[in-house]
């Protein structure tokens, strides 16, 4: 099987849609002699921040000279940078002998009377068979959009499990409310194994509280209190948290101080389990650690910020960020999101702040909200609203702007944001644009 018949493979797979429960997964690790199991763990749930805090975990444990496997979900930019060890993304002949694997696996799956597993699963599998090839130290795996019932929920050989922000993210699928959603979330953490969480609402941290009980384990909570000395910034943020003072991160955004705190306390749980990684080597991964689409200045002229916030939660740091830092701009909004998040809840959070907003469809996507109706809710927050036909329009309209703010003497600023899956594309036609080929486009 070739790369192309292995991609083939892949969305044939996903008409089987998506399915909860870990029944699915476990038999097809049977049948791949359980490749899981002679890794460790450092499993993330949650519902925003699951990236930033990956990738300043990555980044310290390459810093300690950790072969360091990660798995992202959802993935950002082309599908095999999902699949990363020590910060390299999987090549094309890796996918396709992994999926290769698969298949047979499945097809004797099947054979013996057993249900086909799902996509997600699949690329489970793929993250897991790829991870024992290269012998990581480590694997950072991120769940899918669940917890307890998710995949990724079949490994033993957990270091440390990690629960980042929790918001009403998926109701209906994962819960009913944000109770339901926080158990479920809260399912990751396993008998004996250290926690550690994200501060949140009482509503959230009582039911992580309930399962470290119930599984008679210990709980570390990031306190925000803890956070002193922030200084924030687009392009590099500095803080102090409990005995650690004057550290710094790169990625922008006011939340990435909280990531980058969770992580560290992800770290002291490490050491306490003999991990070795000296303060040098946590501080400077912290400083190294950058990830695309968060905060991610893409132009200096004018200044133009992408950012994935796509739901209500995310746009409220967003907005927080942009207070913060870069209030006096004359700001141009592109949005583009999903029918099924509370996008209605995101643009009352953010709209008031646009100066303009144009609204973008992700082109082939069926959870793809309309630009037309998504600019329908916006103008109820915002006096000028446009509607581009592509992302490519978008784009235009965007630049197009920015240069009429210039003749008026303001300063213009550019923010995209919303689903991620529209935000690469949205690069390519800047950088199009602009022939400006320093813009980092990730395909």
């Amino acid at each position: 099987m070739d790369y192309i018949a292995a991609m083939d493979y892949i969305n044939n797979a996903g008409c089987r849609g998506i399915k909860m429960g870990t029944e699915r997964m476990k038999k097809l690790m049977e049948y791949l002699n359980n490749p899981q199991d002679s890794l460790k763990f450092i499993h993330i749930a949650g519902t925003n921040g699951k990236g930033s805090t990956t990738e300043f975990l990555a980044s310290i444990l390459r810093q300690g000279g950790y072969r360091t496997g990660q798995y992202l979900s959802p993935a950002v930019g082309p599908h095999l940078e999902q699949y990363r060890v020590n910060g390299v993304p999987m090549l094309e002949n890796e996918y396709a002998k992994y999926v290769s694997l698969i298949a047979e696996a499945v097809i004797k799956m099947e054979a013996d009377g057993f249900e086909a597993p799902t996509r997600f699963e699949i690329e489970t599998a793929i993250a897991f068979l790829n991870f024992k090839n290269y012998i990581c130290d480590i694997v950072l795996l991120e769940t899918g959009m669940g917890g307890r019932d998710d995949a990724t929920n079949i490994i033993n050989t957990v270091l440390v499990s990690v629960i980042t922000s929790v918001s009403a993210d998926h109701i209906g699928i994962l819960g009913k409310d944000l109770k339901e959603i926080a158990e479920i979330k809260a399912g990751i953490i396993k008998y004996g194994v250290p926690a550690v969480m994200m501060h949140s609402s009482d509503e959230v941290e009582q039911q992580i509280i309930k399962r470290c009980k119930a599984v008679g384990t210990t709980l570390s909570v990031v306190d925000p209190n803890l956070i002193t000395n922030k200084r924030y910034g687009i392009s590099g943020q500095y803080f102090s948290y409990k005995s650690r003072k004057n550290l710094a991160i790169a990625m922008g955004g006011d939340h990435q101080i909280e990531n980058a705190a969770l992580a560290l306390e992800v770290c002291d749980q490490m050491i306490n389990k003999g991990m070795i990684l000296a303060e040098d080597e946590i501080r400077e991964g912290l400083a190294q650690a950058k990830l695309p689409y968060r905060m991610e200045r893409i132009l200096s002229d004018p200044l133009f910020i992408i950012d994935g916030a796509h739901n209500p939660d995310a746009a409220l740091s967003l907005r927080n960020s942009l207070a913060h830092d870069l209030m006096g701009h004359s700001m141009i909004f592109i949005m583009g999101v999903f029918k099924d998040k509370d996008y209605r809840r995101i643009c009352e959070i953010i709209g008031p702040m646009a100066d303009s907003c144009i609204t973008v469809e992700t082109p082939d996507n069926k959870r793809a909200l309309p630009a037309g109706e998504l600019a329908e809710c916006l103008s109820d927050y915002c006096d000028d609203i446009r509607v581009s036909e592509s992302i490519s329009d978008a784009a235009k309209k965007a630049l197009s702007l920015a240069e009429e703010a210039v003749e008026k003497l303001e300063e213009p600023l550019i923010v995209a944001f919303g689903s991620l899956s529209y935000l690469d594309e949205l690069k390519k036609s800047v950088r199009e644009l602009t022939d400006d080929h320093s813009i980092p486009v990730r395909g």
